[in-house]
């Protein structure tokens, strides 16, 4: 029963996005181009990155003790959210 735990999770939120842009009226299927597939991996390897370097995702930043690294971190998600929303 483990072993089915991670798949199903992956389709149900598959199924979900899927079903929440088709009820918004924004699904579109689109042929895959190389500039797409490149800007999804730097996507990927942004949200990678951040992952790694904030132990815990956003529940940890408050686990880290020093001041400076929370802000730190805290402002750099901020600023990847603000680059990443104002294309």
């Amino acid at each position: 029963m483990v072993h089915f735990i991670n798949p199903l999770s992956a389709i149900v939120l598959f199924a979900g996005a899927i079903g929440a842009a088709v009820l918004a009226c924004r699904f579109n299927l689109q042929r895959p181009t190389l500039w797409r597939a490149l800007r999804c991996l730097a996507g990927g390897a942004v949200m990678g990155c951040g992952a790694a370097a904030i132990p815990g995702g956003n529940t940890g930043i408050d686990a880290v003790r020093r001041i400076g690294l929370r802000v730190l971190a805290f402002g750099l998600m901020l600023a990847v959210m603000v680059l990443g929303f104002t294309r």
